[in-house]
């Protein structure tokens, strides 16, 4: 096993590849197109740590994962988490099928060995393969393991046809109201609606969604991706090499030829997670936005390939929580690295859990601010 910031030689890709194939659990983030993108394309400073472990008597590796050093817990000793890098939505590592343990404990092994205390799995789902094997590993080898933090995202049951999903997800005034704003923007011009090809060059739908992400409040506010050159190197290799392994989805909404919002997503197996969506905020009285999700909803439960589909949104999304009526639950695993002392790793995770309640504590205060000097500048008016 091995944890280290440098780049993997190319023949290290293909049995990566083969790993991605074998995994107990997709991991979008874990894969080659998005993992080795931003150790080819990000800041050596930015870059997480490859964490690989191998198999003795085969060449496919039992685990890979990215892990950020952090010193979140000050004296106490550093924290390994799947959590690196800008743009986030997963932090479940490869693990091989039938041997998810000892790829579970080699990965804790790496953690060890760039000198982390404990590791924790961000954003992985509460039920499922990765989860059961953490469990396991945790009970066998005594080492304490705590899920830090609870929430449930908006998801999507794509075995469903479009129409079943239509007359069942929508309720019956909202259908009405989207339809409404279908024939609007179709009375202010030519409206299509387009899906990128297979095998076709991600590169314009990648400009076009750069772009208008850029026109928006992100790009005002310097948090477009386009805003930062490394950021936006790292994204466009990361959807390239996506389209080139097939994985990656584009779809988006035009009027008059203009594109007014787009949207992209990545496949794996029989899953679809979606990444980000850009809109042109002059059009917002159209929902477009909203218009080209319900298109691409339609899209995806087309596929009889895909089954199941993560909208990768913040909870209580007021857009797409609407439309998705699935619920994807997920969690933050913090376990002990092997051989720290019991009362050290207590520590550690009694800190987190403080710091988690300070941060909720203040979200809300701000919330609530916003929300009262909302209401004052509408009475003011």
């Amino acid at each position: 096993m091995n944890c280290h910031p440098d780049i993997p030689s190319p023949s290290a890709l293909t049995p990566w590849r083969g790993l991605e194939q074998a995994a107990c659990e997709p991991a979008p983030q874990a894969a080659h197109f998005w993992l080795h993108a931003a150790l080819t394309h990000l800041p050596v400073r930015d870059r997480p740590w490859l964490a690989r472990v191998e198999d003795p008597d085969d060449a496919l590796p039992l685990a890979i994962a990215g892990l950020r050093k952090t010193r979140r817990f000050g004296p106490l000793g550093r924290l390994a988490s799947t959590r690196w890098g800008e743009f986030f939505f997963s932090g479940l590592p490869l693990l091989r099928q039938g041997a998810e343990r000892q790829a579970l404990d080699g990965l804790l092994w790496a953690a060890s060995g760039m000198g982390a205390k404990a590791m924790e799995l961000a954003s992985i789902p509460a039920q499922g393969p990765v989860m059961a094997a953490l469990k396991q590993v945790a009970g066998d080898k005594g080492l304490l393991v705590k899920e830090m933090v609870h929430w449930r995202r908006a998801a999507l049951d794509a075995r469903q046809s479009p129409a079943q999903w239509w007359q069942d997800d929508i309720p019956r005034k909202k259908r009405k109201e989207y339809a409404r704003l279908m024939r609007r923007l179709k009375e202010a011009g030519e409206v299509s609606f387009q899906i990128m090809k297979t095998g076709e060059d991600p590169s314009p739908w990648i400009d076009d969604f750069l772009a208008l992400e850029a026109r928006g409040w992100k790009g005002r506010a310097g948090t477009a991706i386009a805003c930062k050159p490394a950021l936006r190197h790292f994204v466009e290799a990361a959807l390239r090499a996506a389209a080139a392994a097939g994985a990656l989805r584009f779809w988006r909404l035009s009027l008059n030829e203009r594109t007014i919002a787009i949207l992209f997503g990545f496949v794996q197996d029989e899953n679809l997670w979606l990444g980000k969506m850009a809109h042109a905020e002059d059009l917002g009285r159209y929902s477009p936005g909203v218009l080209l999700i319900i298109e691409a909803t339609r899209d995806i439960l087309a596929d009889p390939r895909i089954t199941f589909a993560d909208s990768c949104a913040a909870p209580h999304h007021p857009m797409i929580d609407r439309l998705w009526k699935q619920r994807l639950a997920l969690t933050d695993v913090v376990i002990a690295a092997p051989g720290v002392l019991a009362p050290r790793v207590r520590l550690m995770l009694m800190l987190e859990a403080l710091c988690l309640r300070a941060r909720t504590m203040l979200k809300r205060l701000w919330h609530g601010l916003r929300a009262r000097l909302g209401g004052k500048r509408k009475r003011a008016a």
